[in-house]
């Protein structure tokens, strides 16, 4: 889980590994520093004076040792060599005597390192007196005693390059205390730069006034003892001990890196001036050298001590220091936290300000984004300290942000950051940031993140006491949710609409609320103290009571209904739950009732029972019904009773609604179910099963489901007066006998199903029974449906056009076209207009088919416009019912008109007398635009309707078509011969033009020509042609000639 996110801040992450974790940067100073020493070769010593390398060696072996035990014997060993190499080929020493010094140098600062982690860890960073003698005694003394003693050993062996002349202990003595000197004087000074580095703000100035004072005046000093008098000379510098209380004072004044700074520049300027001082042999060099190294170290030990002890006393001042201010922050917080009525925003704003104002932190935060990693605004709350020392939120921290490493929220984390912000800090500021978990009831909500500049507020102890005044925060934030909690159920019992009682373990009324008391009457005076045995009505027995309690034994709760007595004594019915509250034993301590009252409930479940059951339309029962009334009669086939299931759907009633509006077929279904209701027997079922689909359940087999059909059809066939239209509609019945054609209602219905649609195929208005064979015929429709919109997509439609002759004049002229739809299936072939018009028609595709045939017919004769000019004829177009009765529909086809450059009188529109009658209103506007428009209207298949004089007479309609059931073997059939004669009379009565279709023989011709009739369609003139065909007929005159041969 990430800390907290805090603006301004980056991790110094990529910084430190630079310092503390890369061997390289050490070997370059260790290399740097061991040539510089070689190279400043005294003349009066004989050897380099200032070799700062044992010191720097073990310092870099120290800080890689936590960080990359890799690094640590790559730079120790590196070293070893490039030491060698120096001594080799720059001071010209021999290989042996380069090598014991190099290696015995290497190895010393392996073993204080060891030993300083082995034996006194906390040395490493050397501030405390106990950390400097640790140190001294496993850092320095102990090591180099014995690298001096191996050299020694080495030496006597007969290795050449003592320097000078000396014998065995003053050669050890000698090495020992050029080795300690580096150790003492530069080896804690490193340390504590980086550990100063990486604490320390980057832009704080090391050289203040009082640091280049110091060093200034312990120079100039040690120039003034070591110049007039040189140790080499005899006689020790009696001046030299004014360097003793003048480097006290420094330790004193100055920081104890400052001060030991100081101790190294005296130490090199001393041992500058004591080699220049007095010209010495070069045997008197190495005496001078001794003295004046223990001298200086002496003073060193002393000032490090003693800076030390100094700075161990501040530390464990700042410490009180800082739990006074930690037990402040406390007192002031808690002094907060008790106050009623507080939020956590405002918990957290004033905890960040108490931090803040304190002093101890530049910056306080508070994040409640780190439990899911999305840091956004609105969910910190961040406080810094500004220069001017005012507390400041910060609006967002949602942008410039640090991101520490990862961090759990069961611990408090630590880390390093750079603060280049601006807010409170001078340039930038190495910051140290610790994150605290914020806990509420053992789960961790929150981080808290603080940031200082100060490093050692981190402390353990210190630390402990932050999350200590942490928790507080969190405890309280979860008291105040309990205080929260219980407000709330209090709220809830006072003021809930249920009605929320409480009983002892015995019964006895313990409490209750005001919905109680307003449901039951009783006021709460008047139940505390009574058993809830009051409230019990005669509806429930003690059996019901039992079990109610053994499940509130077993599982601790009940729900359901009962019914319970008013303080008038009238019963209630109540819904709700029961709950038990046990005890540490296990036993019930409490009952809590909670319950509403379920009377109008009751009722709506009621009605919707009944919504369930019975359509709210025509008031019969449902489907839902029928299922049921279908399992009790399945129940009485064992006693003999036969039953059969009739599905009944009406024909065309989709037209009424489209010509009408859905309000007028709503009212027919109405009519149509009473009517319904009207044939069936005592004992039968009738249901309406969904749009204009009714299901009957039978009573008996074949003979009087047969009889009730032939009922049923012949009643609903009467004419229908709903508002001002009179409707005529016919029935279409499917049968299927329980046993023979199946035993579950589901089959049932599928079989009388298909049956119904069986007699829709083959005409309608009538009834068919199921046979298995009609479920093939059902397979092929539900094929043919889905291959016939396939064909309209993929325009697998033609139109052919089939001539109209007129043979008024005596010879038979050419007079239009009637538009013709044919389907070339892929497989197939051609297939039958016979077969797939009525199945558009049932599946409603025939209007998208209708359409697409206009605009063919439209296309077509915009080009023989421009072809043919005013021998252009006029083309006949079929119009379904579903097309002509659209709002708009006059509107749409002038604009299709206009768009195929089309005049109006070369359209002709053909609808059947169904589509006329259906809706005369509309039906008769729709015509009357069509015809102000200038298209001729033709009613189809005249005579096989119901036709309705009276709305004939006031229709438009320029042409009748009879159809040709009619006129096939006309000249044989005196029923037909009449039926046409009385047709052709109407026409001309109502100035109509008749035109016969159907014409295929010349008795048939003759008979109709002699009742008036002039005007045929059919295959004795004209079978239907293309339009590349009808292009030779255009390019004729007129049409005129040769046309009895064209078959």
């Amino acid at each position: 889980m990430r800390p907290l996110a805090a603006p301004g801040y980056r991790s110094l992450a990529t910084r430190a590994p630079n310092w503390l974790s890369s061997w390289w940067p050490w070997l370059l100073g260790y290399v740097f520093l061991s040539t510089l020493g070689h190279l400043v070769l005294d003349a009066t010593y004989g050897f380099a004076l200032y070799l700062a390398n044992g010191g720097v060696l073990l310092a870099g072996a120290i800080t890689l040792f936590d960080h990359s035990r890799r690094g640590f014997h790559a730079f120790l060993v590196l070293a070893a060599l490039c030491d060698f190499v120096v001594k080799v080929y720059l001071v010209r020493e021999p290989f042996a005597t380069a090598g014991v010094a190099s290696v015995t140098l290497v190895l010393q600062a392996w073993a204080g390192c060891w030993l300083i982690h082995l034996n006194a860890p906390a040395s490493k960073l050397p501030n405390t007196l106990a950390r400097v003698t640790g140190f001294l005694l496993y850092g320095a003394a102990i090591p180099t005693l014995l690298s001096a003693g191996l050299m020694l050993a080495l030496f006597r062996t007969g290795l050449d390059g003592a320097p000078y002349s000396m014998d065995g202990w003053l050669f050890w003595i000698w090495w020992w205390v050029r080795r300690i000197t580096s150790l003492v004087l530069v080896a804690p000074l490193l340390l504590l730069l980086l550990d100063r580095v990486t604490h320390k703000a980057v832009s704080d100035r090391y050289l203040d006034i009082r640091f280049l004072v110091s060093l200034i005046l312990g120079a100039a000093l040690s120039i003034v003892v070591f110049t007039h008098g040189t140790i080499g000379s005899g006689s020790f510098p009696a001046q030299s001990y004014l360097l003793i209380p003048v480097m006290l004072f420094m330790a004193i004044w100055l920081p104890l890196e400052k001060s030991l700074a100081v101790v190294l520049a005296v130490t090199l300027v001393a041992y500058w001036a004591d080699s220049a001082g007095v010209p010495l042999a070069a045997g008197q060099g190495i005496g001078s050298m001794l003295t004046l190294s223990l001298f200086l170290v002496i003073n060193a030990v002393i000032v490090w001590m003693l800076g030390a002890l100094i700075h161990e006393r501040q530390s464990a001042y700042q410490k009180l220091e800082r739990q006074n201010a930690i037990s402040r922050m406390k007192s002031q917080l808690n002094e907060f936290l008790i106050k009623e009525g507080s939020t956590q925003p405002q918990v957290f704003r004033e905890a960040c300000r108490i931090l803040v104002t304190e002093g101890m932190f530049s910056r306080v935060c508070i994040d409640e984004s780190c439990l899911d990693g999305v840091v956004s605004a609105g969910r910190q709350t961040c406080m810094y300290s500004d220069s001017e020392g005012k507390v400041r939120e910060v609006a967002d921290v949602s942008s410039d942000c640090f991101i520490s490493p990862a961090v759990s929220l069961d611990a408090p984390a630590f880390f390093s950051c750079l603060d280049n912000s601006g807010k409170g800090a001078r340039g930038d500021q190495v910051t140290h940031a610790g994150v605290f978990p914020l806990m509420k009831q053992g789960q961790a909500f929150a981080t808290l993140s603080v940031f200082s500049a100060d490093h050692q507020i981190f402390e353990p102890d210190l630390s402990r006491s932050i999350q200590e005044m942490i928790d507080d925060i969190g405890f309280a934030l979860a008291m105040y949710d309990t205080q929260a909690r219980l407000k709330q159920t209090a709220e809830v019992f006072l003021h809930s609409k249920e009605a929320i009682m409480i009983t002892d373990r015995h019964g006895g009324i313990v409490d209750v609320n005001a919905a109680f008391t307003k449901l039951t009457g009783y006021s709460k005076d008047e139940v505390l103290g009574q058993n809830a045995r009051v409230l019990i009505s005669v509806k429930e027995d003690r059996a019901f009571y039992k079990d109610l309690f053994d499940m509130l034994a077993v599982k601790g709760f009940w729900s359901g209904e009962l019914w319970k007595r008013t303080r008038e004594g009238k019963a209630l019915p109540f819904r709700g739950t029961v709950s038990a509250v046990f005890d540490g034993e296990g036993k019930v301590q409490h009952l809590i009732s909670v319950m509403e009252d379920a009377s109008e409930q009751l009722s709506y479940e009621q009605r919707i029972e009944k919504l369930a059951n019975f359509d709210p339309l025509t008031r019969l029962p449902s489907r839902h019904y029928l299922r049921t009334q279908f399992e009790r009669c399945v129940g009485e086939n064992g006693t003999g009773q036969a039953w059969s299931l009739v599905f009944a759907d009406l024909d065309g009633f989709k037209h009424v609604n489209d010509a009408l509006g859905h309000h007028i077929g709503d009212r027919l279904l109405q009519h149509v179910a009473m009517r319904m209701q009207s044939c069936i027997r005592a004992g039968d079922l009738l249901c309406r099963f969904g749009g204009d689909e009714f299901v009957l359940l039978i009573k008996g087999d074949r003979k009087p489901v047969k009889e009730l059909a032939a009922r049923l059809r012949k009643k609903v066939a009467e004419p229908f007066q709903i508002e001002s239209y009179d409707i005529q509609i016919d029935i279409s019945l499917g049968i299927a006998v329980a046993g023979n054609d199946g035993d579950e209602l589901d089959t049932l219905v599928q079989a009388a199903d298909t049956a119904m649609y069986h007699a829709k195929a083959t005409g309608g208005s009538r009834h068919c029974f199921y046979s298995p064979a009609m479920k093939e015929d059902a397979r092929t429709r539900l094929t043919l449906r889905r291959e016939l919109q396939i064909a309209i997509d993929q325009e697998q439609l033609f139109v052919l056009f089939q001539p109209k002759v007129d043979c008024s004049s005596g010879q038979p002229e050419v007079s239009g076209f009637e538009a013709l739809v044919r389907w070339q299936h892929p497989e197939k072939g051609l297939i039958s207009p016979g077969i797939f018009i009525p199945t558009a028609e049932e599946n409603g595709q025939i209007s998208d088919i209708d359409r697409w045939v206009m605009e063919q017919v439209l296309e077509q004769l915009g080009e023989w416009v421009q072809r043919y000019q005013d021998r252009v004829m006029p083309v006949s177009v079929n119009v379904s019912a579903s097309l002509f009765s659209r709002a708009h529909f006059a509107e749409t086809l002038l604009e299709m008109l206009e768009n195929a450059a089309v005049p109006a009188h070369l359209i002709e529109l053909e609808v059947t007398e169904h589509v006329a009658m259906a809706g005369f209103h509309r039906t008769l506007e729709t015509m009357q635009k069509l015809k102000s428009m200038g298209v001729s209207l033709a009613i189809d298949d005249f005579g096989t309707g119901h036709s309705n004089l009276a709305y004939l007479r006031e229709f438009p309609v320029n042409r009748l078509k009879i159809d040709i059931a009619f006129v096939k073997g006309i000249e044989l059939d005196a029923k037909k011969q009449g039926l046409v004669q009385a047709i052709t009379d109407m026409a001309k009565s109502l100035s109509m033009d008749v035109i016969a279709e159907g014409v295929e023989t010349d008795a048939e011709r003759e008979f109709l020509q002699s009742v008036g009739c002039t005007c045929y369609q059919g295959y004795l003139f004209y079978r239907p042609m293309a339009a590349a065909d009808i292009d030779l007929l255009l390019k004729r005159d007129g049409g005129q000639a040769g046309v009895m041969h064209e078959k």
